[in-house]
């Protein structure tokens, strides 16, 4: 639901800051002019949600003009009227402000009903809304998720590897100055991919080796018995492990040479 109401700047809650050097003095001037054009738009706490260059140029008056809004599709339906420039950050800042209602968006829309707040993904919750914030702004879903993706790992909103959280934190910063946002996400998951065919850890090549063991096991139990194959069974079906057996064998004793050469240093 969306109300008009006057309120007084300082109680208007937000921890924004504007951009270094930025007074507003033109926007200040503008509204004395040609009055302001779009309320200051915020939720049903006062927490700031969009203008806040506006707010600042209020913040010598006693009250200032807000639309408080306490749904998704009525915040975005607002936005959608007033001119924005599409900034990965200011996209961000406006996906996390959002964690109320979009959490009651969630639970309220055909895919979330009857599910509890605390049994909704954080992922799954973020979906709808990247459409909203996509349409509201005038940007691709696409170009919406990719800045979601990233941001949200940076600010550890989204699960991310330790190794890559300085990766992602450059390209957040590169985005804020104008990078592509694809090229940013593709470098994550390609960072991600080759993390993920990094070298196992002990754990893993414990499992391994074990599993060769059992592997060898089969092909012993299966040479003690071999004098009494069946018939059927041809002289290249009951070899066909040699060839394998041969290079593993080969392989085992150049490991066996750099363990060995490893310990002696």
């Amino acid at each position: 639901m969306l109300r008009h109401d006057v309120e007084a700047p300082w109680a208007i809650v937000t921890d924004r800051k504007l951009e270094p050097g930025d007074d507003c003095q033109d926007l200040v001037a503008d509204i004395k002019t040609n009055g302001l054009r779009h309320p200051i738009l915020v939720d049903e706490n006062l927490r700031l949600l969009d203008g806040l260059r506006r707010l600042q140029a209020f913040k010598e008056s006693n009250e200032v003009p807000v639309v408080i809004s306490d749904n998704i599709p009525d915040t975005m339906a607002y936005l959608k009227q007033v001119e924005h420039q599409a900034k990965p950050g200011r996209v961000w800042r406006l996906f996390s402000d959002l964690d109320e209602q979009r959490a009651r968006y969630w639970v309220t829309s055909r895919r979330g009903r009857g599910h509890g707040r605390g049994g909704i993904n954080k992922k799954h919750r973020s979906t709808d809304t990247r459409y909203l914030i996509a349409d509201a702004f005038g940007v691709s879903d696409h170009w919406a998720q990719a800045v979601l993706f990233l941001y949200g790992r940076n600010a550890g909103y989204y699960k991310c590897p330790e190794e890559l959280k300085p990766l992602v934190s450059e390209l957040v910063k590169e985005m804020d100055q104008g990078g592509n946002v694809h090229s940013a996400r593709t470098a994550y998951i390609k960072a991600e991919r080759d993390l993920g065919r990094r070298t196992p850890g002990p754990t893993q090549q414990r499992s391994s080796l074990r599993a060769a063991a059992s592997s060898l096991a089969g092909i012993v139990h299966a040479l003690r018995d071999i004098d009494k194959l069946h018939p059927s069974i041809t002289a290249t079906e009951a070899t066909e492990w040699a060839p394998l057996f041969n290079a593993a064998r080969a392989e085992i004793r150049r490991i066996a040479s750099v363990i060995n050469e490893r310990a002696s240093n």
